[in-house]
């Protein structure tokens, strides 16, 4: 899994350090992003991957790629054009689900 996410320029340095990570006072760290930080995760992979983002990916890794497209994504005036077929997919991902 840390290979297929090397490969798609995740900086994993941060999933390393704090993936599995116990906290003072036995708390194990989780984190959890909204679905609408998902939501907008997804929208930049697909600007920039024309897929959604696998559904096996942490939200440490999702977290990561999405503030990295986010960089990609900035000030590119034909983001908008990448986005057809997002919300269609979106939909699809989403159907009988609580989170994705």
């Amino acid at each position: 899994m840390i290979k297929a996410r090397e490969s798609a320029g995740v900086d994993t340095r941060l999933s390393n350090e704090l993936e599995g990570f116990d906290f003072p006072m036995g708390r194990h760290y989780k984190y959890s992003m909204t679905t609408e930080q998902t939501k907008e995760a997804n929208r930049y992979f697909w600007i920039i991957k024309g897929h959604l983002i696998p559904e096996g990916w942490s939200d440490i890794d999702i977290e990561e790629i999405s503030l990295s497209y986010f960089k990609r994504i900035w000030g590119n005036h034909e983001a908008c054009f990448r986005e057809e077929g997002f919300e269609e997919a979106w939909s699809k991902r989403n159907v009988g689900r609580g989170r994705w």
